[in-house]
């Protein structure tokens, strides 16, 4: 009989290795069991001990264990688990991870993101997330799932056929980080007695980091204490302060680790803090939220209501190049992220239907592979 696990990390990469660190390093869980999944058991094993062993030194030391999983075959993730019974469960798992189309040529990757988005590419985020969640669903394990794969599109798209994850991480979350530091030192306030209500998509992030603009209206409400204090301030400009003092590509993987970590850690111990995320409850982009035992539940503050916070972020999805979702969890691509797809990769896909998306996420590997050949990057 195998002890109920606390959190379930499936997926030993870059982000999953991060993740595993800073949780197994958390406060209160030097009394709790953490386990890590993934198909490569080799860097898994290494991830697992490379994670314990820091936090020997700090004379901490939780419960922690790799094994094996393979997302693929859904009766056997079911069956895994149904054995160790998370109380919550984090998928970091991905068939190419964002960062990879950093490798193009700076011109190149710009259009893409810019123009085309991130939306294209969710055959790569969406085919193992619904793969688990499926494995979830059939096999009856109550759990809680922070996903970390695209959750601003995913999760809708997987809410559409009743599989949504609770929530996601990071997105626009990240730009709350440098938002909270510009007005703790303009006000001279302690960083925690900020409070910030903030509705943005992941597009928001990108338009910002490149164009420098946020391309589609997003919403921020900024609080200390009991003062609304956003009037003192041009929230652009917070934003952009925060941003520009990121590392590019993956190594922003510590601070995207740590949006990780403060959800589960929310879930893990039924806080109800005040907190933000994308995807919560199969929603489109992110929202504040209270996190706690029982789930996610969004909070809006006086001044915005549910269907204007919605249609901040069904807008905003434009610039990630998704038109909409269908009833069905059919993605409709914008005209601009189809043609641009077509012109560079040579991927013809206006629609994805969600039973596609693995073929369509093998189609685009390949094509991604000769364009990488095309302009020598190993």
């Amino acid at each position: 009989m195998i002890d109920r696990a606390d959190v379930f990390v499936v997926g030993t990469g870059d982000l999953g290795g991060w993740v595993a660190e800073f949780l197994a390093r958390s406060r209160g869980m030097e009394h709790r069991k953490i386990v890590l999944g993934d198909i490569n058991e080799e860097v898994g094993q290494k991830r697992t001990f490379s994670a314990w062993a820091g936090t020997s030194y700090l004379g901490q030391s939780p419960e922690m264990e790799f094994t094996k999983i393979n997302l693929s075959n859904i009766d056997e993730t079911g069956e895994l688990l149904r054995r160790y019974n998370p109380k919550v469960i984090c998928n970091c798992t991905s068939l190419q991870s964002w960062w990879v189309v950093d490798e193009l040529p700076r011109d190149i990757w710009a259009k893409m993101e810019t123009e085309a988005g991130l939306g294209p590419w969710i055959p790569m985020h969406l085919t193992l997330t619904h793969k688990l969640m499926q494995a979830i669903k059939q096999y009856e394990v109550k759990t809680l799932v922070v996903n970390t794969s695209f959750p601003d599109l995913t999760n809708p798209v997987l809410g559409k056929v009743g599989l949504a994850p609770t929530c996601g991480i990071g997105n626009a979350d990240l730009m709350l980080p440098g938002v909270r530091r510009e007005v703790a030192k303009n006000l001279n306030v302690p960083a925690r007695d900020i409070a910030m209500y903030l509705v943005a998509h992941h597009s928001h992030v990108m338009q910002f980091m490149i164009r420098g603009k946020p391309g589609t209206r997003y919403y921020l409400k900024i609080m200390v204490g009991d003062k609304d204090v956003t009037s003192q301030f041009k929230t652009d400009e917070l934003i952009l302060a925060g941003l520009q003092d990121w590392f590019p590509g993956r190594h922003c993987h510590p601070i995207v680790a740590s949006s990780v970590v403060k959800n589960i850690w929310h879930l893990l111990f039924d806080t109800g803090e005040l907190s933000f995320a994308p995807g919560p409850n199969g929603e489109v982009g992110g929202y504040p939220m209270r996190m706690s035992a029982r789930g996610v539940e969004i909070v809006l503050p006086e001044g915005i209501t549910l269907q204007e916070a919605r249609k901040i972020n069904n807008d905003a999805q434009k610039n990630d190049g998704v038109e909409g979702i269908e009833a069905d969890g059919t993605i409709v691509f914008t005209d601009t992220a189809y043609n641009l797809m077509k012109e560079i990769l040579g991927y013809d896909c206006k629609a994805l239907k969600l039973e596609d998306s693995e073929a369509r996420s093998r189609e685009l590997l390949s094509r991604y592979g000769e364009l990488k050949e095309k302009y020598g990057i190993g």
